[in-house]
């Protein structure tokens, strides 16, 4: 698992930071209110509104109002004889100050435990007292795998292999709250606790898919690119150890999911690898979302085509076979 992550890495390594433009465009009446088609209109009522130079910056601002990323107006014109619709084009270059950004550091979690959120000033502390918290609720996460585990008789080495997952998060856990209290961040707490009882295997299975085959399998690949990438050298070398743990981790997921698949009848398994696939799909969206500062940088996170590329290689070769 580790060479393989490590190998999809290396491919996206050199896509970090660069810009990318797309054009988009939109219509809208002469109103600037956004319209799915053009309204139309008799030709030949023609007037001054169908000849007069246009207001792009009024009429095409509407469409872009709320949007995440930066789509600067480039140009408009009619779009009917009458002029009584308005094409907008927009152009987007998506540069390293504003960045998409996945649920992108590790961390298993369980029902029943959730976070509080970080606090602090300076926001690379935030963020990394945020990853601290996640290596947190991986503790119960992973007491939770391998007691159902032993409950459902899986092999003992996935049992042991659990076990020691638990022990690494605890390590992980410390190692990221030094550094983000070093940057002055708070690390939110974990509330809840995970329920004592033991799932039917069904459920174990489907959590296991998205939090282990899924999201821990990209938090692994994410961690390597920050031990290769994050500006602080004492975040690298932690990240560097953290990244051959969660490795190891995302690659018991895989075993836990294969025995798993093996126990259950044909219908849990098929509603297992739909919600693996589901899971892929939702994290691969979130790839569209924002991060609007420097902190993804100094963070060393996979950002806009690094990222896109890096979750197309794990489709390709993990979520897309499962």
């Amino acid at each position: 698992m580790g060479t393989m992550l490590a190998r999809f890495v290396a491919m996206a390594l050199p896509l970090a930071g660069c810009c990318e433009t797309t054009h988009h465009t939109a219509l809208v009446d002469l109103e600037g209110r956004p319209i799915t088609e053009p309204v139309g209109g008799d030709a030949g009522t023609s007037d001054a509104a169908a000849t007069g130079t246009l207001d792009c910056q009024a009429l095409c601002l509407q469409p872009i109002i709320g949007r995440c990323l930066s789509w600067e107006i480039e140009s408009c014109e009619r779009s009917d004889p009458a002029g009584s619709t308005v094409t907008c084009r927009y152009v987007d270059t998506q540069c390293p100050d504003i960045l998409p950004l996945p649920r992108a550091v590790c961390g298993r979690r369980t029902h029943g435990v959730g976070l509080v959120a970080a606090l602090g000033d300076d926001a690379l502390g935030r963020a990394l007292a945020h990853m601290a918290a996640l290596e947190a609720a991986s503790i119960p996460a992973f007491t939770r795998l391998a007691r159902e585990l032993a409950a459902h008789h899986a092999p003992l080495s996935l049992i042991r292999a659990a076990e020691r997952a638990r022990r690494d998060e605890v390590r992980h856990a410390a190692t990221m709250r030094g550094l983000a209290q070093a940057r002055g961040g708070s690390v939110g707490r974990v509330t809840g606790r995970a329920e004592r009882g033991v799932r039917p295997l069904a459920e174990l299975a489907i959590e296991n898919a998205l939090e282990g085959c899924v999201r821990e399998t990209w938090g692994a690949a994410v961690a390597r690119f920050q031990a290769a990438g994050a500006a602080d050298p004492a975040l690298r070398r932690a990240m560097g150890v953290i990244a051959r743990d969660e490795a190891r981790h995302a690659a018991l997921a895989w075993r836990v999911h294969r025995w798993a698949l093996s126990r259950l009848d044909e219908p849990a398994r098929r509603e297992c690898a739909r919600a693996l696939r589901d899971e892929a799909a939702s994290l691969r969206r979130e790839l569209d979302g924002c991060f609007d500062d420097a902190t993804a940088r100094a963070l060393g996170v996979p950002t806009g085509a690094a990222a896109r590329a890096l979750a197309s290689a794990i489709d390709g070769a993990l979520w897309g076979r499962a």
